[in-house]
């Protein structure tokens, strides 16, 4: 019975799955080499060599990361006996209590199961029985790096001091001792708890910025690790920026474009220069095909178009609209003597200005040129405050403030009539 008892613990013991480099609980063997470096048994101190190694067992528990409640028992030997001993050699035996704490531990699992040899530096310290100069009591403390070989086993190098107090001889007795440690990982470490089911650890949510208590922390849809996987973001509900959540996007919150589907990765899933948001929201055009991001074929897409229904074939502008129609120029508008007041006469006379600017969406610049007066400053004021006119004009009549600039042109070159121009910019 008892052999059937020891046999299903090993089991368990080398069969745990452990998805971190550590578990909640470990098992340690230091195998070490060293000497007695203080006490009657130390080199240099009589005669004979002071060499002998011992093998320490350790079980520690993770309380709370990174931090473990350890109890280690260990013996061994060393060469040389104290003075007046009729032994050969000088036994030494440990058992203690403590703690030890993981530094810069990786959570990615072990070298063979798709991890890094990555381990964590670590640090330990006991207090307890020791035996090596008679009965003593004694504290230590070790320091080593576990590599996460093949799970559960981590291997590392480690070096151990430890400080026993007077026994048998005369003045306190150290040790120091290095070797190799060998741990086992019996159970999974916290660190890979998916709390939310998601598909990613907690401590991954963690390091991600994203809610390890909540499956889908942007509220899109789609779970934080199917997010993750598939290259959208599980913090932005709107990867692209396309007006469309990726939980539309992607309607069946897989993570993969599907017939039907627009690619919550692309802002323009079909290339046509219209964003998918626009093509359903405003438009009602298709997101999956190009050819209707253009309604009237001017070759300016529908969001840039500002005259969307340019007959076809007509020569247009940036903005889309018919390029005859992107400049106009009013030639010898009856502004008063050296004056800008927009007059009965100057507003029958800005009549085509008018309507060009009700007749799209875009923005216009309204510069005027004035008749030389031989006094270059003077010319460039009057040529702004009649701009500036025109402009307050056109607002009172409709045109909105921002779609209208205003530039200073000066006096007309001495082959040119003074003209009120509005282009389209």
């Amino acid at each position: 019975m008892r052999l059937r008892w020891w046999i299903a613990i090993a089991c368990a013991t080398f069969t745990t799955t452990a998805a971190a480099d550590s578990g909640r609980f470990n098992v340690h063997l230091d195998l070490g080499l060293g000497a007695p470096i203080a006490g009657q048994a130390r080199p240099g101190y009589g005669s004979g060599s002071s060499i002998g190694g011992a093998g320490i067992f350790g079980f520690d528990y993770q309380l709370a990361e990174p931090f473990a409640l350890e109890l280690q028992v260990g013996g061994g030997g060393f060469a040389k006996e104290y003075p007046s001993s009729t032994k050969d050699g000088v036994p030494f035996a440990t058992f203690s209590v403590g703690g030890r704490v993981r530094f810069l531990e990786e959570h990615d699992g072990y070298a063979d199961e798709g991890g890094s040899l990555r381990g964590h530096l670590w640090l330990a310290a006991h207090t307890g029985l020791f035996r090596l100069d008679g009965r003593q009591f004694g504290a230590d403390v070790a320091l080593g790096y576990a590599m996460s070989a093949v799970r559960p086993l981590s291997v590392g190098p480690f070096v151990r001091f430890a400080l026993l107090a007077a026994g048998d001889h005369r003045g306190p007795d150290a040790i120091l001792l290095g070797g190799v440690s060998l741990s086992i990982g019996i159970k999974r470490s916290r660190a890979k708890i998916d709390t939310d089911g998601d598909g990613l650890s907690d401590d991954e949510e963690r390091e991600l910025g994203t809610d390890p208590t909540r499956a889908d922390t942007d509220r899109d849809g789609i779970p934080d690790g199917i997010e993750v996987a598939t290259g959208t973001n599980p913090l932005d509900a709107d990867t692209d920026g396309d007006g469309l959540s990726d939980g539309v996007e992607d309607a069946n919150r897989n993570g993969v474009v599907d017939p039907g589907e627009t690619d919550p990765r692309l802002r323009d899933t079909d290339g046509g220069g219209v964003a998918d948001g626009d093509e359903i929201l405003s438009f009602r055009t298709n997101p999956l095909d190009p050819r209707d991001d253009d309604l009237d074929g001017d070759g300016v897409p529908n969001t840039a178009d500002a005259c969307p229904d340019t007959e076809p074939g007509t020569p247009v502008d940036a903005a889309g609209c018919d390029l005859a129609r992107s400049v106009i120029s009013l030639v010898d508008v009856p502004f008063e003597a050296k004056k800008s007041a927009v007059t009965p006469a100057v507003e029958k006379a800005l009549a085509p200005a008018l309507a060009l600017a009700r007749d799209s969406r875009t923005r216009f610049v309204v510069s005027v040129t004035v008749e030389p007066s031989g006094d270059l400053v003077e010319d460039l004021r009057l040529s702004q405050r009649r701009a500036e006119g025109v402009r307050v004009y056109l607002i009172e009549m409709g045109i909105e403030r921002h779609r209208l600039e205003v530039e200073s042109a000066g006096p007309a070159k001495a082959d040119e009539h003074p003209a009120v121009t509005l282009r389209r910019r």
